[in-house]
This record gives C-alpha cells, sequence and structure tokens, in this order.
C-alpha cells in the first residue's frame, strides 16, 4: 500500500491538515465580509444617531476582532452542561455498554422486565382501554 492511498495514515494527515487549512481560511473570509457589513451598518446609523465619525473598513474589522475577544465566541451555549446532565450516565459508560444500548439489546431487556409494567401502570392510571376503543376494529382489520 502507497504512503498516499486514502486509507494510509499519512493520506489521513493530509486530508486532516487540508481541512484545518480550508476551516482557517474560511474562517477569515467571513469575518472579512462580516467586517464589510459592520463598516456599513455603522456609517449608516451610527454618525447620525450618536453624531459619531465613520469608520474605514480595517476600523470596522478591528471592531469585529475586539468584540470578539471580548465576547467570544457568537453562539455559544452556556447551559450546556446542564442540557445533557440525561446523557452522562451513558457518556461515562464503558464501550461495550454503548454498543449494548445502540444494538436494542439492553433496550428490550428494560422493555421485558420494567417497561411494559410501566407501561400497564401508566395505561391503568390514564384509564386507558386500548383493545375496546372504538377505532379498534379497524386497525385490526388494516393489520390483516
Amino acid at each position: 500500500m502507497s504512503r498516499y492511498e486514502k486509507g494510509h495514515p499519512v493520506a489521513r494527515g493530509f486530508r486532516i491538515a487540508g481541512l484545518a487549512v480550508l476551516g482557517v481560511l474560511t474562517a477569515v473570509i467571513f469575518a472579512l465580509i462580516f467586517g464589510y457589513f459592520v463598516m456599513l451598518l455603522w456609517n449608516w446609523l451610527m454618525p447620525d444617531i450618536f453624531s459619531l465619525k465613520t469608520i474605514t473598513y480595517w476600523q470596522a474589522f478591528g471592531i469585529v476582532l475586539l468584540t470578539r475577544l471580548i465576547f467570544g465566541s457568537i453562539g455559544q451555549h452556556h447551559g450546556h452542561n446542564k442540557r445533557h446532565k440525561k446523557y452522562e450516565k451513558y457518556e461515562n459508560a464503558d464501550w461495550r455498554e454503548k454498543e449494548e444500548w445502540k444494538s436494542g439489546r439492553r433496550y428490550y431487556e428494560w422493555w421485558k422486565n420494567e417497561g411494559k409494567a410501566s407501561y400497564e401502570a401508566y395505561k391503568q392510571k390514564m384509564n386507558i382501554d386500548y383493545e375496546n376503543r372504538p377505532d379498534a376494529e379497524q386497525s385490526k382489520d388494516n393489520e390483516q
């Protein structure tokens, strides 16, 4: 196998490096474009509203960089850990346990041991009788 074939580690390294360079270039291009729109909005609004001077493109780009440094990433989720606490047990599980859940073995085991009883208790609590509901005959006919 040649070093430059698709599955080879060297080829993967080149691919990852290429994607990283592409990502950085894309971020720079978006920052430059965003700077242009900041300049347009500033020069349109700020002189009339607050009697401020107009700014150049590079000053607008500097404002974009400054706000990025001060406020951090736009779209950063501060409550990230709180939302994903319910998955913490799954994330701390070993790989065998994860594979068992993914394959469905654990789910069917849970359903057999606890799920069906919990579902029946829920039906009784909600007073639901699915077998004798009005449309039950129609659904039975559709299954046959």
